[in-house]
């Protein structure tokens, strides 16, 4: 049983959607998303890996001055609510947003360019951490 789960997972993740049904309270989970995947994160928060708006990352195999950057588009929906988007960067920016009571980081953009031939939008995988944050103490009182 825990063979065909693992696989079920593997499927999903290749397919870029991910489906977690766990608590949304305690340890962040990880999630791999292709472009237009998304995580449903409980049953009205779902996160999504809407586009790479730029990579200019050094290639591996050139030397650069540079290290270079790729801002990833998320996208957090709630409910029926409209999705909104913010940006998170490899390097220069802000590779961590909080929304809607979640934290979510970048922690890797793959594939790392090789060349200056560009990455084809299907190969990308954002590799993202989603952790509930707690609740302010303020509404712990009430």
């Amino acid at each position: 049983m825990r063979t065909t789960a693992s696989l079920v997972a593997a499927a999903l993740l290749a397919m870029g959607c991910y489906s977690y049904t766990g608590p949304t309270t305690g340890s962040p989970i990880e999630v791999v998303l292709a472009i237009g995947g998304e995580v449903q994160v409980n049953a009205v928060v779902r996160v999504g890996f809407l586009g790479v708006a730029t990579d200019s990352r050094c290639p591996a195999t050139a030397e650069c001055v540079y290290v270079g950057d790729a801002a990833v588009v998320i996208g957090v929906s709630v409910g029926t609510g409209p999705t909104v988007a913010d940006t998170l960067h490899t390097n220069v920016g802000p590779n961590e947003v909080v929304m809607d009571g979640y934290d979510i980081t970048l922690l890797e953009l793959t594939p790392y360019p090789q060349d200056f031939g560009g990455i084809p939008a299907g190969q990308y995988r954002a590799k993202l951490r989603i952790a509930l944050l707690p609740a302010p103490l303020d509404e712990l009182a009430r």
